[in-house]
């Protein structure tokens, strides 16, 4: 299920903004998962403590992966919203 959903959350912004758009907003919204919403998570996850050097990392809980996964759906759309595609 999870491929199905993460498939069309990433090609849905190309019917409404085109596929030039797309591509950009799922770079953006890619870069933005793994350099702020996964280390935010980790913190959360963490009880809001910076995780030590030697500590495993914690756990992903199901409903952290869906809210990562809405945070880059919803952050690829506004993206693809907003990047100026050259014509």
């Amino acid at each position: 299920m999870v491929p199905i959903v993460t498939t069309a959350a990433a090609i849905t912004p190309a019917a409404a903004f085109g596929w030039q758009a797309c591509v950009a907003a799922l770079m953006i919204a890619s870069v933005a998962s793994f350099l702020v919403y996964v280390p935010l998570t980790a913190l959360a996850l963490n009880g809001g403590n910076a995780l030590a050097d030697d500590a495993p990392v914690p756990a992903l809980t199901a409903r952290a992966y869906g809210v990562l996964l809405a945070l880059w759906a919803i952050t690829a759309w506004l993206a693809a919203a907003l990047v100026p595609v050259g014509g």
